[in-house]
């Protein structure tokens, strides 16, 4: 693989191979805050997730205020719930007490607003929305630290668990967090850790899917959330995640201090290091394994005074004013050997270059510009190929090389575009007259670019057998228009292009199409018939949605009987 490098003293970057590496070449660490992928929500809305999340409206209790119970019109209620075996009596219910169904708040059509929402009439109720706030997102770095989840059958807990004695702030924190949402809260001390707990299986569900933190210290990992937060929020959730699990140290006796924080997780320990990046900090990756750890540990390291200073606030209150005194008697700062910041991306020095074999799934990206782009730990590094497959090998050709290798590529990225189309037909049969949605039409997400994309493929091929063709992408409907006229049909949303559909082809992994509302999605086709080229979705939870789910290098499933 090609990797850019530098020689460290500010000369021009050039491209290497991974063979040629060598312990005097220095690599680039993207550096600083890109833009951002959306706009940060003040509330994170739990009831408008639930449907995508699998747990049903006619599940969810709702409790709403006084003021909205107040706001209900008899009449309303009464004819709302003329269906409802219980009748007027339900009715009754729902005036008295302000709780009802899910899915009977939605056909009243009363707002959510700040009402309160639980599973079973006696659990615990947790509000519709969350404020995303600072001390929200440092309950979340606690939970990265120091929490897990557990569940019992369908009962689901939310765990962080701190030092018996020597966290009581930590405890009292979290637990007055939920405590001051409304949410109930158990705090019980244990002989070797002080546990704090809430059993909600709506929020966990939550929690572990649509912020996607993971159950366990084996699969934690930042939320995609983080990135799009304002900087004092990303530095409270890191503040959490260090004080629940970091540690500082002076190195050998001091006045030099270095920050040290470690977990088990790959996935969190690289979002941390491009965390802190984002933010202007260029930190250290160790890997090793402690004494009886039957897998590696992954140690970030922030050092150099003036990078420590800037995150004090990782440190204890009380262990603040030691690191800063200590900073304070260093009479000289001297400039990092291990990296070296400049415009954009901070250089960092190889200090090993080994082969070793790897087993796993390898990416060769297409980036246009510069062809480079952001990997593992932030690593910046060069594409596998140039832009255009067919230019380097007629490049070759005219330099009288032999392109062979690189036409088999070409010839396979073509057959390749053909899978969707042709797995499609193999299982529909004719397609004269049969209505295909397509999601996504842009070669990759965040562009309107159409060239080379196997969407077009796809539609072509539809066309042609005589099928009806509705699309849907976030940002290249024009650029199709201009493209393919009105041999197809363009949708408002992507939902709209399911009524009535056979099947669903995806082609463009935009993230609005990665966490829909499946039930929706089923009551708009015809078929619950999924061709999915960019692996969205698990195959096991489709299948219990209802769905048939076609992937690529998956085995593909069909619905449960009953579904």
């Amino acid at each position: 693989h090609p990797f850019v490098v530098s020689d460290g003293r500010g000369g021009s970057p050039v491209v290497k191979l991974a063979a040629e590496l060598t312990e005097g070449d220095w690599l680039p660490l993207a550096m600083g805050q890109p833009e951002p992928l959306g706009e940060a929500e003040d509330r994170l809305e739990l009831a408008g997730a639930l449907a995508s999340l699998g747990i049903a409206d006619e599940e969810v209790i709702v409790r709403v205020t006084a003021q909205a119970r107040g706001a209900l019109s008899p009449s309303a209620v009464r004819a709302g719930t003329a269906d409802h075996p219980r009748g007027r009596h339900r009715a009754h219910d729902i005036l008295r007490s302000g709780a009802m169904r899910l899915h009977e708040l939605k056909a009243l059509e009363i707002p959510v607003g700040e009402a309160v929402l639980g599973s079973a009439r006696n659990g615990t109720y947790v509000p519709s929305a969350i404020p995303a706030d600072v001390a929200f997102w440092r309950v979340v770095g606690l939970y990265l630290a120091e929490g897990h989840s557990t569940r019992d059958g369908r009962r689901m807990r939310l765990q962080w668990s701190f030092h018996p004695t020597g966290e009581d702030e930590l405890v009292e924190e979290v637990a007055d967090f939920w405590r001051r949402l409304g949410v109930k809260v158990h705090v019980r001390q244990g002989t070797t850790a002080c546990h704090v707990t809430l059993s909600s299986r709506i929020l966990a569900t939550w929690w572990l899917k649509e912020l996607g933190l993971g159950a366990d210290c084996y699969t934690h990992r930042l939320p995609d959330h983080v990135w799009d937060l304002a900087p004092g929020e990303q530095r409270a959730l890191l503040s959490g995640l260090w004080q629940g699990d970091g540690s500082w140290s002076l190195v050998n006796g001091g006045p030099s201090v270095v920050l040290e924080w470690g977990t088990v997780s790959r996935p969190l320990a690289d979002g941390v290091v491009r965390l802190l990046a984002h933010l202007g900090i260029a930190a250290r990756l160790k890997v090793g394994r402690t004494a009886k750890s039957t897998v590696d540990t992954y140690w970030v390291v922030v050092a150099g005074a003036d990078q420590v200073e800037q995150l004090l606030e990782l440190v204890k209150p009380e262990d603040r004013v030691g690191v800063e005194t200590s900073l304070g008697r260093q009479s000289k700062r001297i400039a990092p050997t291990g990296y070296r910041p400049g415009p954009g991306a901070a250089w960092v020095r190889v200090v090993e270059a080994r082969p070793f074999h790897f087993r796993g799934w390898v990416y060769s990206l297409e980036v246009p510009g510069n062809e480079t782009f952001v990997t593992t730990h932030g690593l910046v590094v060069h594409n596998c190929f140039p832009k255009d497959v067919k230019a380097l090998a007629k490049t070759m050709e005219e330099l009288g090389a032999d392109a062979s290798i690189l036409q088999a590529v070409e010839d396979v990225n073509g057959r390749q575009k053909q899978v969707l189309l042709n797995r499609l037909e193999a299982r529909v049969g004719d397609l004269a007259g049969r209505t295909i949605a397509v999601w996504g039409l842009a070669f990759k997400p965040n562009t309107d670019d159409m060239r080379e994309a196997p969407s077009l493929v796809t539609i072509e091929g539809l066309l042609a057998r005589g099928a009806r063709v509705v699309v849907h992408d976030p940002v290249a409907m024009d650029e199709a228009r201009h493209l393919l006229g009105d041999r197809i049909e363009y949708a408002s949303s992507n939902y709209a292009a399911l009524d009535g559909a056979d099947a669903l082809v995806i082609h463009t992994e935009w993230q609005p199409y990665r966490r829909p509302d499946f039930a929706r999605m089923k009551a708009a086709m015809k078929t619950p018939l999924v061709f999915d080229g960019r692996n969205l979705w698990d195959p096991e939870d489709m299948r219990e949605r209802g769905f048939e789910y076609h992937c690529i290098g998956r085995r593909s499933v069909a619905p449960l009987e009953g579904s």
